[in-house]
């Protein structure tokens, strides 16, 4: 997708680049996929995928709860994130960037200030609208904060290797 009209309300697989501007920052910040793109399941790699919610609850269990998570997983400095970036140590490797969203009713926000990164699990609690769960780093805090989000929203996603069975 490349203009703002083309996205409001999408409701099939897409992505984007901040501001429509590959050039500037697909090289730092990738892109932004909406859920329908997450959940095709053909988003990453052979090998890998979009973790679910108990595959990111783990992780944030495994490095020490939602209140340490973050710090963690953010990239340290300021270099991404704009003016204080709590307490980041990016001890796991992770080096979350703050890359923004874009909102399913159009707009882009927040770059520099938090990162959105989604899971593959809906949320069924929501009856006319789909929404899917998603997780938030923010430079005001160290806490990683799980949310839910509208499935047109764009955000961010990691993949991670599948499990041999």
């Amino acid at each position: 997708v490349t203009e703002m009209s083309d996205w409001v309300d999408l409701q099939e697989p897409a992505y984007c680049y901040y501001d429509f501007n590959a050039t500037v920052y697909k090289n730092t910040y990738g892109a932004l996929y909406n859920w329908y793109c997450v959940n095709t399941g053909k988003l990453c790699p052979e090998g890998w995928h979009v973790p679910d919610l108990n595959e990111w609850n783990h992780l944030i269990t495994f490095i020490g709860g939602k209140d340490a998570a973050g710090v963690k997983l953010k990239e340290t400095g300021t270099t991404h994130w704009l003016g204080y970036n709590g307490e980041a140590t990016n001890l796991t490797g992770f080096t979350a960037l703050p890359g923004a969203i874009i909102h399913g009713e159009g707009g882009f926000l927040i770059l520099g200030e938090s990162g959105f990164f989604w899971s593959s699990t809906v949320d069924t609690s929501w009856l006319s609208e789909t929404y899917a769960f998603s997780f938030l780093l923010s430079k005001d805090t160290n806490e990683i904060i799980g949310t839910n989000s509208y499935a047109p929203h764009g955000e961010s996603v990691r993949c991670v290797k599948d499990q041999n069975k």
